[in-house]
């Protein structure tokens, strides 16, 4: 449904603009918003890359060890019967805590890796 009411804004945006004869405003404003979107994008791919390298840097040091000791409990209620010296409790420990700290994106590949061990 928003599809087609942005699809309709989009049309009317044109017609009025060919209508009044501001087509090269209407030009204008999309390349900017095009330069807008791109740079934003440029912004968030280098933030998400960088979490992704600190959740790494996480799961392969001690402090991987640490984190599943400070949430030891929840995973212990959540995973009864989960071997607590699995890989599997290990990247679920570690997508947990991205999750806490909303890096859900950075998570995703433990999680997955997690989900397959445990099947």
């Amino acid at each position: 449904m928003l599809n087609f009411i942005w699809c309709f804004f989009i049309i009317i945006a044109i017609v009025f603009s060919f209508l009044t004869g501001n087509i090269y405003e209407l030009n204008n404003s999309i390349f900017s918003s095009i330069e807008g979107c791109i740079t934003l994008v440029i912004k968030m791919f280098g933030n998400l890359c960088f979490w992704c390298g600190v959740i790494n840097i996480i799961s392969e040091t001690s402090l991987k060890n640490k984190i599943m000791k400070a949430i030891d409990p929840l995973n212990r209620f959540l995973f009864p019967d989960l071997d607590k010296n699995s890989m599997a409790y290990e990247n679920i420990s570690v997508n947990i805590v991205s999750d806490m700290l909303g890096l859900r994106k950075c998570s995703y590949a433990k999680w997955d890796k997690s989900n397959r061990r445990i099947r």
